[in-house]
């Protein structure tokens, strides 16, 4: 039999030790496992310590359990002396190598050449003693992840950590504290943490809760945010181009099915898309939500969810959603409360010209993400485009969301309202700026506007007088038209085009 050539052969070496490789992490990481499970000293729970002295592979197996992550490849610490940058970018094998990395000309990202070593015991080796300083891409294949990390700094962090121990240990979490960079924290979550019962400290001062809504259509687009859509609402600026702007038809139906949760829009299919936005909803609601309160029988909330989900853009109807289910109005409320501590759903307040007024009224119900709600009712592209109704009520929920995503990123202060009066004239959307300033908006399904669409709108600008700055009637046409003073007919892309 012949030799083989040199290159075919590295090559067929290289792939062997590769396989070997990932044989190791994997025996690595199945040791770790056991390790932590036989062990009683190595996890920490609450404010202890670890007594017992360990070895180093012991170490390497403790660090490799407490942070158990994606394995084929982990991010490795940098830093540019010259610039005083630094940063993680992902372990390579080749990076610097002459001949066959050609940073900065080529990115790593377009880069052939990539060969990402696996999170393994010399990686954690070499990150211990100090060789370099690695990290952890702590969501795995399966889309989920097992710890939390918490940075503390500033004077008062003995006290923040403390607060945090006691909390954790409440909750009925393992938690391990150790001295290390400094840094402020993040604690991720699918509910409002400051809402939670068994919250011992209220963290009043020390804790910013920021909502990371679904993302906007500028966003799924990668586009930068700018003043964008609610800029030009209150600037009244939507003149009429003589360039068309095509109509969307079923890309609009699409864009609402879709909806803007970041996994869901990973899916390449519809029903790749249904089936997590249901298996998301359906985790909220068995699991998430027994952190927040102690109900007898679970599966009433997703019966729940999906009753809220017929309603969606509707006024609130407290016997719509009691009936069916059997429960009393105040325990459908309750449980309404708790699906909106799991931003599930939202309500939108009523507008009226007494302020005092507000409060008492009905507010509209909206899903919190269309995607979800056309899950829940099991509505894809082709059943909403022949359910116009059902699109429509979608839609307006859609465009509601949207606004109230872009006015995240305003410096302007935005609320958001709906108005509807004795005489069943209406208006979907009042947005009001800084508690002065106010626009109308209506959204419409189809591809014409009449002036009758302006109704509710020439109500609230006779109300409001000078406050009033603008009024706009969303439809899938191809221009802005004027309707009046302050008044337009705008196409749907104008919310997410410049």
């Amino acid at each position: 039999m012949s030799a083989e050539s040199p290159s075919p052969r590295l090559a067929a070496i290289a792939a062997e030790l590769r396989e070997l490789e990932e044989h190791r992490s994997r025996l690595l990481a199945e040791q770790a496992e056991l390790t932590r499970r036989e062990s009683d000293t190595l996890p920490l729970t609450g404010p202890q310590s670890i007594s017992t002295p360990l070895t180093p592979d012991q170490k390497i197996a403790l660090f490799l359990s407490l942070f158990a992550c994606r394995t084929d490849v982990y991010p490795r610490r940098w830093e540019n002396t010259k610039t005083a940058r630094k940063g993680y970018s992902p372990a390579c094998r080749n990076e610097w190598v002459r001949g066959i990395c050609e940073k900065p000309r080529v990115k790593c990202t377009a880069c052939p050449h990539q060969a990402f070593p696996p999170l393994d015991a010399d990686a954690v080796r070499d990150h211990l003693t100090g060789r370099h300083t690695i990290g952890t891409y702590a969501i795995r294949a399966d889309d989920t992840c097992i710890f939390l990390a918490a940075d503390f700094d500033g004077p008062g962090w003995r006290d923040d950590l403390t607060a945090y121990l006691r909390a954790s240990s409440n909750l009925g979490l393992t938690i391990a504290a150790e001295r290390s960079r400094p840094g402020r924290f993040i604690l991720t979550g699918s509910a409002n943490v400051l809402l939670l019962p068994r919250l011992a400290d209220s963290l009043a001062g020390r804790m910013e809760v920021l909502r990371l809504a679904p993302l906007t259509q500028v966003e799924i687009a990668r586009a930068t945010p700018g003043p964008g859509f609610l800029e030009r609402l209150f600037n009244a600026n939507f003149p009429v181009s003589s360039t068309l702007t095509p109509r969307l038809g079923d890309e609009l139906i699409e864009r609402v099915t879709t909806g803007g949760l970041p996994p869901a829009l990973a899916r390449t299919t519809p029903r790749r898309r249904r089936d997590w936005h249901l298996a998301y909803a359906d985790a909220l609601t068995q699991r998430d939500i027994r952190d927040l309160a102690n109900i007898r029988s679970l599966d009433t909330i997703p019966r729940l969810l999906e009753l809220a989900a017929t309603q969606t853009s509707h006024l609130f109807n407290a016997n719509a959603l009691s009936a069916p289910l059997e429960l009393s109005r105040p325990t459908v409320r309750e449980y309404l409360a708790l699906l909106e501590k799991l931003f599930l759903i939202e309500l939108l307040p009523p507008w009226h010209h007494n302020r005092l007024n507000r409060l008492v009224k009905t507010p509209k119900l909206h899903l919190a993400d269309t995607g979800l709600a056309a899950a829940l009712l099991g509505l894809d592209a082709a059943a909403l485009k022949a359910d116009r109704s059902a699109f429509g009520r979608l839609l307006e929920s859609f465009v509601c969301q949207e606004l109230r995503r872009m006015a995240t990123w305003a410096e302007d202060s935005h609320r958001f309202f709906h108005y509807r009066d004795k005489d069943q004239v209406e208006v979907d959307v009042i947005v009001e700026r800084d508690g002065r300033d106010l626009c109308g908006i209506e959204v419409k399904a189809s591809s014409t506007v009449t002036s009758a669409d302006f109704t509710g709108l020439r109500r609230l600008q006779a109300i409001c007088g000078p406050r009033f700055k603008c009024g706009v009637v969303f439809y899938d046409g191809e221009t802005a038209l004027p309707f009046g003073a302050n008044l337009y007919a705008v196409p749907y892309p104008a919310l997410w085009t410049t």
